[in-house]
């Protein structure tokens, strides 16, 4: 029974291989048709890429890349560049490749035969980053052309991940393997956690002794723990739980009339001795603003609903303008 089961394994294991290979072909042709009827004549070059199979040495190739990063694109430098690399290399085709992205267009040459993005697996996760989640942060997508530097990129975006969620002490290696029949990269990330960090010292400066006091206390209220905003030394580091806190202390300011007050978390400083973080807000108290309503009685809560200085804890001319006009306009309707 267990034979016929590994037998069925493998056997759905080729079968999608072999499905991989023929979209990858598909899709491939489907491109570049779209991207030749596309002109990027003089858009800045973001970046340049040699890709080509994995045991090809690129080093003495780059010479013969005529575009430049940082500069205007040229169709027939990209061209130039083909033909000199077509004829040094001897490959059997070289295709170009132009992707726009954010801060300008990147330029590929795909030196044929290249391998392809086949499988990607991650070893020792922890339990509360699914496989979604690390397949979208070292952001590879499918059917793209296997790249080295790219793979490694990924391995550098897993360990922010980890970095960011309090694991300050983790791994990250990476390695491939090879599938030569269908010209498939397969990708294994290693990852070995370490411990997960704690909160150590919770300090605010910038406000008078006095407020600080008061604003660490509202940061261990009954209130904040509903909010997910509490705040206590020894808790596991959690980045949500600053930034609710952050929130929380913006929130606290505002309601005592600290409008456009600021509040910034200085970058934390992990003691690996310690396992322990420390977490620093600094603050700098805007203006200490009272709203007084004449001629007119309205309820606190109401004022609050209908002065938009409330909502965005900021004090302009245009926010106090506005208040005037909407309580004009609740007091029309009455």
């Amino acid at each position: 029974m267990q034979t016929h089961r590994h037998f069925a394994c493998v056997l759905f294991g080729f079968a999608r291989t072999l499905l991989l290979a023929v979209l990858l072909c598909a899709n491939k042709s489907h491109a570049q048709q779209l991207r030749s009827e596309i002109s990027y004549e003089g858009q800045p070059v973001a970046s340049i890429h040699l890709i080509a199979a994995p045991k090809v040495n690129l080093r003495p190739l780059w010479p013969l890349v005529k575009l430049r990063a940082h500069q205007p694109y040229s169709d027939a430098k990209a061209r130039a560049t083909v033909s000199a690399l077509r004829s040094a290399g001897h490959f059997k085709q070289v295709d170009l490749r132009v992707t726009p992205e954010a801060d300008g267009l990147r330029v590929t040459f795909l030196l044929q035969p290249v391998y392809y993005l086949g499988l990607v697996s991650f070893s020792n996760p922890v339990s509360r980053f699914d496989y979604s989640l690390l397949r979208q942060v070292i952001n590879y997508p499918d059917e793209t052309p296997y790249e080295p530097d790219r793979v490694q990129h990924g391995a550098d975006r897993l360990k922010g991940l980890f970095v960011n969620q309090g694991y300050f002490l983790v791994q990250v290696h990476e390695h491939a393997t090879f599938d030569s029949a269908h010209k498939l990269a397969n990708i294994t990330y290693d990852i070995t956690p370490g411990k997960h960090a704690h909160f150590g010292r919770i300090q605010i400066s910038g406000p008078p002794p006095a407020l600080q006091k008061r604003m660490l206390a509202s940061l261990h209220s009954i209130r904040s723990r509903l909010r997910g905003a509490y705040l206590e030394q020894g808790d596991p580091f959690s980045p949500r739980h600053i930034s609710r806190a952050s929130q929380q202390l913006r929130r606290y300011l505002g309601n005592h009339h600290w409008l456009a007050s600021h509040v910034a978390l200085l970058k934390p400083k992990y003691n690996p001795h310690t396992n322990r973080v420390p977490i620093h807000f600094k603050v700098m108290l805007g203006p200490k603003v009272q709203i007084h309503v004449a001629g007119a009685r309205v309820h606190g809560k109401t004022l609050k609903n209908l002065v938009p200085i409330y909502q965005e804890r900021a004090f302009d001319r245009e926010l106090v303008t506005q208040g005037a006009r909407n309580l004009t306009a609740y007091l029309q309707s009455k």
